[in-house]
């Protein structure tokens, strides 16, 4: 939010908005990646949210205990298809 890369939109008083990737973000924000070869990503976290739009079934959390450690691509292609990018939220 403090970069202007995702926008909360709808909801009332705050509650129930719902998050998304802000259509006129700085792309500089972003560590470009070959996304053949980078296939697990540091997450280190007890909750996320994907905000960015990527199948489920082409990625795993895996976790340790309670702590997800790193979000794995299994599907790379079908992975960045949706979107080009990646934004995760810890919750």
């Amino acid at each position: 939010e403090k970069k202007n890369v995702i926008d909360k939109t709808g909801g009332l008083l705050g509650i129930g908005k719902t998050s998304k990737l802000n259509s006129n973000f700085n792309t500089g924000n972003f560590t470009r990646i070959d996304y053949t070869k980078v296939l697990t990503i540091p997450i280190n976290s007890k909750k996320i949210k994907v905000i960015t739009t990527h199948p489920t079934d082409s990625y795993s959390l895996d976790k340790d205990g309670d702590q997800i450690k790193t979000l794995t691509v299994t599907q790379p292609e079908k992975f960045w298809a949706a979107s080009k990018f990646l934004v995760v939220v810890n919750n």
